[in-house]
């Protein structure tokens, strides 16, 4: 089986205020209701029969993630049950802060086998970029490492805002001491474009090599990182921050339904892609900057920098279509 993930955004609202994190830019903030949860749920069990039939099968994991706090949300615990009953994978990303004894208990009690908790600085350092109390994070984690043995894996997401490795060693460290079963690093990322970088990590302007060949590549992250907000439509990705780009409701239409609407909108790169961090073709062009500035023929590009060639991601879209040719919405 392969790894694809389907979002379920229960709220885009968000009780820290890091200061790597455009919250301010998100559009109307809300909480998804009980019936477009089911409706998202009845949707992705629907796609994952298909994946599981796929040429190549895939067996997706529900991740409870988006772009705000899940905790925030009254039902989170009761969703991660249902989402174990429909027989998926599922993961939580939280900062932590909300991470009672009730609520851990509740959520290892419903069946959750993974959660990642954001975690990038430490002490007075956090208190400063989360505007969370570091002590209250740490001890709530703490208790829920003790309480998850051998139940629920727990994973340290650290984001290099910094962009200093003795900082990110320093942490994955203290974490480590304490007994946390993974520690992942993420690099800063601009959010599509909604959260302002220095210029060195920008994408350059695309009008600076107009001369060059454009290079024919796309992001895998729509693809194999499928997003519903908290409103019940489909978005672009995760890093549509701004939802700028929906693909209709899951109360109107499926997955695969949107697979060709979301190729070509990728294809085109407008309008998030074409300045968002993790766009394949601005990571070619930093590469070529960094690399030779001169050089004029596109550089090879790894599975490491998240790009998917053009033909492999239409053969994406082929295999998921073909599994579905007609499919009907799900009541």
């Amino acid at each position: 089986m392969g790894t694809l993930t389907i979002d379920i955004e229960l709220t885009n609202r968000c009780n820290a205020r890091c200061v790597f994190c455009p919250r301010d830019a998100t559009p109307q903030q809300g909480f998804m209701q009980h019936d477009v949860f089911e409706q998202s749920l009845a949707r992705a069990v629907e796609f994952q029969n298909l994946a599981r039939r796929l040429p190549s099968p895939i067996d997706p994991t529900v991740v409870f993630c988006g772009t705000g706090e899940p905790l925030l949300h009254g039902k989170a615990e009761q969703y991660v049950g249902r989402v174990r009953d429909a027989g998926f994978g599922c993961e939580i990303s939280t900062n932590g802060s909300l991470l009672s004894r009730d609520r851990a208990l509740a959520l290892l009690e419903a069946g959750l086998p993974w959660i990642n908790v954001n975690v990038s600085d430490l002490g007075a350092d956090y208190d400063r970029v989360y505007k969370l109390s570091f002590t209250r994070m740490r001890e709530n984690v703490e208790r829920f490492i003790a309480l998850a043995r051998g139940r629920c894996a727990v994973c340290i997401i650290v984001v290099d805002h910094r962009r200093d490795e003795s900082h990110l060693r320093a942490v994955e460290a203290y974490w480590r001491a304490r007994g946390v079963d993974h520690v992942l690093r993420y690099g800063l990322v601009n959010r599509g474009g909604s959260l302002r970088l220095a210029a060195a990590a920008m994408p350059p302007d695309p009008g600076d090599r107009s001369a060059e060949p454009e290079p024919r590549l796309l992001c895998p992250a729509p693809f194999v990182n499928l997003f519903i907000g908290w409103d019940g439509r489909y978005y672009l990705c995760s890093h549509d921050w701004q939802k700028e780009v929906p693909f209709g409701s899951v109360f109107e239409t499926s997955f695969t339904e949107i697979t060709t609407d979301k190729l070509a909108c990728v294809r085109s790169r407008k309008p998030v892609c074409e300045r968002c961090t993790l766009d394949p073709t601005n990571l070619l062009r930093r590469r070529r900057e960094v690399a030779d500035p001169t050089l004029s023929r596109p550089l090879g590009v790894s599975v490491d920098d998240l790009v998917l060639n053009d033909a492999v991601a239409r053969k994406l879209a082929r295999d998921v279509m073909a599994a579905a040719p007609s499919a009907a919405p799900a009541s």
